[in-house]
């Protein structure tokens, strides 16, 4: 008898090889395990992967984390707060900084003094959330640099012990695209940083400044569209560069400049009505 040694042997190693895949992929599911958050106050004090399973009704903070390297999915739920002008429905605060947080709807956060509050955070991404009736929307002060706050709702908030904008940012370096933030009390966002980058962002009826409030440096303004607040795009820092947006039908201004002849901020091929500076283009 003539014995198939090439076979058995190429047999035994495809068995091998499929026995080693599947060891792989068993390994790469148990890392992709999320911790099931069901209840409010919740700590995240180690780096890892974490996902809401419930919704939550909070008497103070929602969530807080306290690491870096922390992934948390909302998964559809909404984290509601004491509607007192208290709390923070997730709150990240660190000293000297925390880095690559995700936070990711869709889910709702409501009824917070701020819905996300963010202190000394970094490469870290806010996005498809919506954070509804707070004190402030999303607040991100001291520290922050290098984050991506990307197509939030921020309708609503009304500054009870908050600011009550949309997003207040104090960051340097960060990216705020696609958010649609109306109807607060004070500006859709509110620029306080350096070299922040605002773009393709919608801001309607925000009642006491701006869609988009600029007093910081270096920013980097294009294709927002404002309508209807009660100033459009207002601008008093320095070295800003605004242009292609549409700002049409706000009260007091569509495009307004702080610094006479503006300063050193540059406004190009901008759309709008009226404005307060004849430099303003």
């Amino acid at each position: 008898m003539t014995r198939n040694l090439w076979g058995n042997t190429m047999i035994g190693r495809f068995g091998m090889a499929i026995a080693g895949l599947a060891a792989v992929l068993a390994s790469a599911g148990a890392a992709r395990a999320y911790t099931q958050i069901n209840s409010c106050p919740y700590t995240i004090s180690s780096p890892g992967e974490y996902v809401l399973v419930a919704n939550l009704t909070c008497s103070g903070d929602g969530i807080d984390i306290t690491a870096s390297n922390v992934d948390l999915k909302l998964n559809d739920h909404t984290i509601t707060g004491p509607n007192n002008g208290s709390g923070y429905g997730i709150n990240v605060s660190s000293s000297p900084s925390y880095t690559h947080i995700n936070v990711q709807g869709p889910g709702l956060i409501q009824h917070f003094a701020t819905g996300i509050y963010l202190v000394n955070v970094t490469n870290s991404r806010i996005h498809h959330l919506i954070a509804a009736g707070n004190g402030g929307g999303i607040y991100s002060v001291s520290g922050g640099a290098n984050n991506h706050f990307e197509e939030n709702n921020l309708p609503v908030n009304n500054g009870n012990s908050g600011r009550g904008d949309g997003i207040t940012l104090y960051d340097t370096n960060s990216e705020v695209e696609g958010n649609d933030a109306s109807g607060n009390l004070w500006s859709g966002i509110a620029d306080f940083g350096s070299g922040n980058h605002m773009h393709h962002n919608n801001a309607v009826g925000n009642k006491n400044l701006g869609g988009l409030y600029v007093v910081g440096t270096n920013a980097h303004v294009h294709d927002n569209t404002e309508f209807g607040n009660a100033g459009g795009i207002i601008v008093g820092g320095g070295k800003n560069v605004i242009r292609d947006n549409i700002a049409e039908g706000n009260v007091v201004d569509d495009l307004y400049e702080f610094n006479s002849n503006c300063g050193t901020d540059t406004w190009q091929h901008n759309t709008f009505f009226t404005a307060n500076e004849p430099c303003i283009h």
